[in-house]
């Protein structure tokens, strides 16, 4: 059986500061819905749709979104160099008026033969980027 993630759906309170979140880390276009009801974020490997919500209609897990979502890399240099971006996008966000959230200061980790980091989206979704070396 073929089975594919045809898109996902994401609710947030500020879906544009999300929508360039994605687009600037994942180089993925956003596109306006047709429907006008929401944002697309995609590129070739990934699609996101991203709906505007209220705060009730998200829910907290120790001020984290109770979501976690795992990419895994083709090789550790594609890896480290999306860590490379996550630290100039935290950077560059810094640099601005308010000060970049600590939470976007992402650092490699290593437990068996994974190699990963996380980090959290404006929302507080949580985000897994991992390379896993099958020798």
């Amino acid at each position: 059986m073929g089975l594919f993630v045809s898109h996902l759906n994401l609710y947030s309170q500020k879906p544009k500061e999300l929508a360039h979140f994605f687009s600037e880390l994942l180089d993925m276009d956003i596109l306006p819905d047709k429907g006008g009801d929401g944002i697309w974020v995609e590129n070739h490997d990934l699609k996101l749709f991203i709906n505007q919500a209220s705060a009730d209609q998200l829910f907290h897990k120790g001020g984290e979104r109770d979501l976690l979502v795992e990419f895994k890399l083709d090789t550790l240099d594609e890896l480290e160099d999306l860590l490379h971006k996550v630290h100039f996008l935290s950077y560059r966000q810094g640099t601005g008026e308010e000060p970049a959230k600590p939470a976007t200061k992402a650092k490699l980790s290593k437990v068996g033969n994974k190699v990963f980091f996380n980090i959290l989206d404006p929302d507080g979704r949580r985000w897994k980027f991992c390379f896993t070396d099958d020798l």
